[in-house]
């Protein structure tokens, strides 16, 4: 591709959204939901604040994303850093209510109610969907971030032959 072809094509994202990282937000919201129902749907989780606390904080992260997904859409090199802060957030995840349920499971094997807490197989899809969710976050911040600086030059080359 010449330099010229490449003008163009940076030109034209003034006109087209930023669908790439719009979709891996999306894809993130989409496992953080599956994670969800995996959590609040298949186990014996007793209700506690610790829930509570983790069902505000899945309702906040997803809003978070989505609000984000729409910034990204626009080229903001803002959103791409805090696409990026969110990744680093839902890893961070995995050690408060996934881990927290196995850890009991694996305490309290067996109760008078049954089995309490994430399984084995329950907590390794738990946490292979957060890091998945979590690397949709960092490839949509990379591609936020290197097509917002692509386009601010490109606007700016722009201005000056004006």
């Amino acid at each position: 591709m010449n330099n010229n072809e490449f003008s163009i094509k940076t030109d034209i994202m003034r006109y087209k959204p930023n669908q790439l990282s719009f979709l891996f937000c999306v894809l993130a919201i989409v496992l953080n939901v599956a994670m969800f129902l995996i959590i609040y749907q298949e186990t014996n989780c007793k209700s506690n604040y610790l829930l509570g606390i983790d069902l505000v904080i899945n309702v906040v992260f997803m809003l978070a994303v989505f609000l984000l997904s729409e910034k990204s859409k626009a080229y903001n090199l803002k959103a791409g850093y805090v696409a990026l802060v969110m990744g680093l957030i839902e890893i961070g995840r995995i050690f408060f209510i996934p881990l927290y349920y196995h850890n009991k499971h694996l305490e309290y094997l067996k109760t008078e109610e049954g089995i309490i807490g994430l399984s084995n197989s329950q907590f390794y899809w738990c946490v292979g969907l957060m890091i998945a969710a979590a690397v949709c976050l960092f490839v949509a911040g990379i591609v936020t971030i290197i097509k917002s600086k692509r386009l601010t030059a490109h606007l700016a080359n722009i201005s000056g032959k004006e």
